[in-house]
């Protein structure tokens, strides 16, 4: 690849070869680079859409820089919630919030109105912001640029002049492109992870010409690619025309890298060279030597704190980067107290990384990967276990283990809210009225809520029923397939049927029947060849009285079980079942051996005792109920209507205090069951957003504005929307504290 303008900053500046994200996706990875912090400390660890903390908490470098005087401008992607408006500290704006059209894109400018554009989105914005450059440096008053280019994303659009760039060029791939997964060491985790690069194939089959090979990926890439060397020369030509190159620090570089087929995957996020390796290319002609090349361990975070020494503007205390200013000014000689290790923190995927060797620990899974990067470069061998290398492991588990203590890292650590407070039912028309009561009650138990004439009671569920032995001792199960493919995690969307037998001894009487189930996503309960109930969700478990349907003797249990998002994803159910007779025996049943499924289509009659399932496979064993990645512990689902009464149309409010003990926990992060529901929520007082969770779990990350104390949290509700209602929250072992 012919790349002019890049080649023409680094041999005018500085070329970091061995530059680094800490966090592999967009959203946290742009987090980091604004404020110098890992995405954990700065409230960007998921990936944001609609997340109001991170600008309540988080002051970007550009607004610091406009503190001090300078004129600030934001072009192209944000993606740090809020939408795509202007955001406080910037002076000018022209940008789109998560993606925008390749071609003739939809742009947000200062006064908030979307406008469109004609041409390439990025060749639009390169030109928007050299306009501005030139327009900016005639005044007297220092400028910071933030240019923020779509491409290289998929579906890897490029400009049509482009289109048969590199045909005539033979395509090498590295050796681990070739890697046989399940021989080199790889986890299981990575055997059989939803990034594998045979699923974005098959998903993406109906872009013709975009997804079809390994080839055409590939191509579209290098040639999107090669669209960023035309943007880049048009803000340096800018920066030239304006006569202000001498002083003017520019910083070429990218939010994560990409995989296109190594050790079989695709896309980033993972800790593998080709997702966490960036460009970072400097050029500052009054302090760097040009053509300085240097190997140091430099990372996102390292940028923020960069440019506010180099402006003078001061540096937060608690920003985890440093300032580059020492390589700058060393040139190509060395700087002996710098970094030799970097953290990678991204949710339950962590890694160190040295010059030499490189450790990563799925969390979730407690797998393990090291490799040796001096002989190893490509990361095909897995040396983690292999007693040759077990003073390199330990030194390298020492060094993870620092890196997470020092950044006080969050193992996620799940508080389960059991029993929170619930208020309602009431009608639409009174919402506004009733929330409004319920922010302003100092307490909840005793304290009722008046509203339009009408009061009412807050009520706190006791703790459901403790898990039936038969739950405890269950495993993980899904259907055997048509395609014979042996059992993963990774599932497509579909359904999968279940039926199992069970006798009740003739002439006993039954004092208590419960059926208790999780499943990774959604699931109907037959009992009988009636549907009793539904579930969703694998993050709690819902608990079924089924006395009425039994009968003495033979009796049927049947499951629907539904994977419906990602293709693949995760996917199994769970279930106990357990009888009480009066003679003090007891009727169990659990998921695993000996059930029967299908994932062919039923008709009416699949779950009644004399269905005849000879043309049914096998439930395929998956693990034990806590293995990852469900991890299924004791927390106990609500079913509101059940508290409440009312119909699917009322609403609720739901309501908890978490209390923060040390001075703040910097990572308190929700999570709010079912799946695709309308939620509002509040946290003291103060209205979070009103989101459709879109087929994931409700999830927001305060980053404050918890404060240290008490905090209370309330959330608005239809009841129709939560047959079950499940509440889980991350946190710190020893710093938050949920209050119900």
């Amino acid at each position: 690849m012919k790349t002019p303008n890049r080649d023409r900053l680094a041999s005018e500046g500085m070329r970091f070869e061995n530059a680094f994200v800490t966090s592999a996706v967009c959203s946290p990875s742009r987090g980091s680079f604004l404020t110098g912090k890992h995405v954990h400390q700065c409230g960007t660890q998921p990936i944001i859409h609609m997340n109001y903390t991170f600008h309540r908490s988080e002051r970007p470098f550009p607004a610091r820089l406009h503190d001090i005087g300078y004129h600030t401008a934001h072009f192209g992607k944000w993606h740090l919630g809020e939408g795509d408006r202007k955001k406080p500290g910037y002076d000018h704006w022209v940008g789109y919030y998560a993606l925008t059209s390749f071609f003739d894109p939809l742009l947000t400018t200062n006064d908030g109105q979307p406008k469109r554009y004609k041409g390439y989105s990025d060749f639009v914005l390169a030109d928007l912001a050299a306009d501005h450059i030139r327009e900016v440096s005639r005044k007297d008053q220092p400028f910071c640029i933030y240019v923020a280019f779509g491409s290289p994303h998929y579906d890897f659009s490029f400009p049509e002049k482009l289109e048969h760039v590199l045909d005539d060029v033979d395509l090498e791939y590295p050796p681990s492109v070739y890697e046989d997964v399940t021989k080199s060491g790889k986890p299981k985790y990575i055997q059989t992870n939803w990034l594998r690069f045979e699923n974005l194939i098959k998903n993406h089959a109906h872009d013709a010409g975009k997804a079809g090979t390994l080839e055409q990926l590939v191509r579209r890439y290098m040639r999107s690619s090669l669209s960023l060397d035309e943007s880049c020369g048009r803000i340096m030509q800018a920066i030239e025309d304006a006569g202000v190159a001498e002083n003017t620090i520019f910083i070429y570089t990218s939010d994560h890298g990409h995989m296109h087929g190594e050790h079989g995957l695709a896309a980033k996020h993972l800790a593998y060279e080709e997702s966490v390796r960036i460009p970072m290319l400097v050029r500052y002609p009054r302090m760097i030597k040009p053509g300085s090349v240097r190997d140091d361990l430099v990372a996102n975070i390292d940028v923020a704190p960069t440019i506010l020494d180099l402006c003078g503007a001061p540096i937060p205390d608690d920003v985890a980067g440093q300032s580059m200013r020492r390589l700058f000014e060393a040139g190509n000689k060395p700087v002996d107290d710098w970094v030799d290790d970097y953290a990678f923190l991204h949710e339950d995927c962590v890694a160190v990384r040295t010059h030499k060797h490189k450790l990563t620990h799925y969390l979730n899974v407690d797998e393990w990967e090291l490799y040796d990067l001096e002989n190893d470069p490509y990361e095909i061998t897995n040396l983690y276990g292999n007693a040759a290398h077990a003073a390199v492991q330990q030194d390298m588990e020492q060094r993870l283990e620092r890196q997470i203590l020092e950044t006080d890292f969050p193992t996620a650590l799940q508080h389960h809210v059991s029993s929170p407070w619930l208020l309602g039912p009431f009608s639409a028309k009174d919402e506004q009225a009733v929330v409004q009561a319920a922010l302003e009650a100092s307490a909840f138990g005793s304290n009722s809520v008046r509203a339009n004439g009408k009061e009412y009671t807050w009520t706190q569920p006791p703790p459901a029923r403790d898990m039936i032995p038969e739950f405890k001792e269950a495993h993980w199960m899904w259907g055997p397939m048509h395609d014979k493919k042996p059992p993963t995690l990774d599932r497509p969307s579909g359904r999968i049927y279940f039926r199992h037998n069970f006798t009740i001894p003739k002439g006993s009487k039954v004092v208590s029947a419960t059926v208790q189930a999780a499943v990774d996503n959604h699931y109907e309960l037959h009992i009988n060849g009636q549907r009793l109930a539904e579930g969703t969700a694998w993050i709690n478990y819902g608990t079924h009285d089924i006395v009425a349907l039994l009968k003495s003797g033979e009796n049927s249990i049947g499951f629907i079980g539904s994977n419906g998002i990602g293709n693949p994803s995760p996917a199994g159910l769970l279930m106990g079942l357990r009888i009480k007779l009066s003679s003090g025996k007891t009727v169990g049943l659990s998921s695993g051996e000996g059930w029967r499924a299908t994932d062919q289509p039923q008709h009416t009659g699949w779950s009644k005792t004399g269905f005849n399932d000879s043309t049914w496979g096998r439930s395929e064993i998956l693990g034990p109920r806590t293995m990852a990645p469900w991890k299924v512990g004791e927390a106990k689902p609500i079913n509101p209507s059940v508290v409440l009464g009312g119909n699917p149309d009322d609403l609720f409010l739901t309501a908890f205090d978490i209390e923060v003990l040390a001075n703040r926990d910097p990572f308190v992060r929700l999570w709010f069951n079912p799946v695709q529901k309308a939620l509002t929520g509040w946290v003291n007082g103060e209205q979070l957003y009103n989101r459709h969770t879109n087929g994931t779990p409700w999830d927001y990350t305060f980053n404050p504005p918890l404060k240290s104390g008490r905090n209370r949290l309330l959330f608005l509700g239809k009841l129709g929307d939560y047959p079950t209602l499940s509440i889980r929250v991350h946190g710190h072992e020893g710093k938050t504290r949920i209050m119900e």
